[in-house]
C-alpha cells in the first residue's frame, strides 16, 4: 500500500493524509519525504497548504471537514547526509512550528539530545537537570516509549514529549543542545523565541 505514495502518487498522499485523519485524529501528521519524490520535484508543500480544500479524486469531490491536525514535511532523501542529519531535519520541523513565544518561566529548560545519545543517556540527563529544581522539555523524549516497559499494545507510540510541552518550549530559560545536529534546531527556537541556547 506504500508503494503508490512512495513513487510519487500525490493523489494517494492526499488519500493518505485523508485516511490518518479519519482514523486517528492527529495533532500532527508527519510526513517524511523521499529521495524519489525529491528528485521527481513532487511539491508536497503545495498539498499541505490546499489540504482543507476540497479534493478531486476519480470526479467525485471529497472535503477533509475539521481538519485540524497540523502537518509536518520534513524533506529527507537519503542522498542527502545519513541518519543523524534527517532526526535533525524532523527536530528543526517540529520545534520551528509548534514551540510558541511568550513570558519566560525560569525553571523550564529545552533538551535537545542528538541521535548519538540513548535511551539511558536521555533518563540520565533529565534525572541531572530535575535534581536542580528544574523542569526539562526533551524533544524527542524516547526514554518512555522505547525504554521496553510498554504495558499494551498500541500501533502508535505512547509517552514521550507531549504537544502541550513541544509548545511551551518557546517560554524556557534555556535550550541546552547536546551534539553538533542539534544546533540549528537550538537556532530555530532562539530566533522565534529568543530562548538562549547553550552547546554541548
Amino acid at each position: 500500500k506504500e508503494l503508490p505514495a512512495i513513487m510519487g502518487g500525490l493523489d494517494e498522499l492526499k488519500n493518505k493524509i485523508m485516511d490518518i485523519h479519519k482514523k486517528f485524529k492527529p495533532s500532527v501528521i508527519g510526513i517524511i519525504g523521499t529521495a524519489l519524490s525529491e528528485v521527481r520535484g513532487e511539491d508536497i508543500q503545495e498539498i499541505i497548504s490546499n489540504i482543507k480544500s476540497p479534493i478531486k479524486t476519480f470526479g467525485d469531490m471529497f472535503q477533509i471537514s475539521n481538519f485540524e491536525s497540523e502537518i509536518l514535511y520534513i524533506p529527507s532523501p537519503d542522498y542527502s547526509g545519513g541518519f543523524g542529519d534527517c532526526y535533525a531535519k524532523a527536530i528543526e520541523a517540529i520545534a520551528g512550528s509548534m514551540a510558541e513565544p511568550g513570558p519566560v518561566i525560569p525553571n523550564l529548560i529545552n533538551i535537545l539530545p542528538s541521535a548519538s545519545l540513548t535511551i539511558g543517556d536521555i533518563e540520565e540527563i533529565k534525572e541531572m537537570v530535575s535534581a536542580f529544581s528544574l523542569k526539562p522539555i526533551v524533544l524527542p523524549d524516547l526514554s518512555l516509549s522505547m525504554d521496553g516497559s510498554k504495558e499494551k499494545y498500541s500501533i502508535l507510540p505512547l509517552a514521550g514529549s507531549q504537544l502541550h510541552e513541544i509548545k511551551l518550549m518557546g517560554l524556557a530559560a534555556a535550550t541546552v543542545a547536546i551534539g553538533e545536529t542539534m544546533q540549528k534546531a537550538g537556532e530555530i527556537l532562539n530566533q522565534k523565541c529568543n530562548t538562549p541556547l547553550y552547546m554541548f
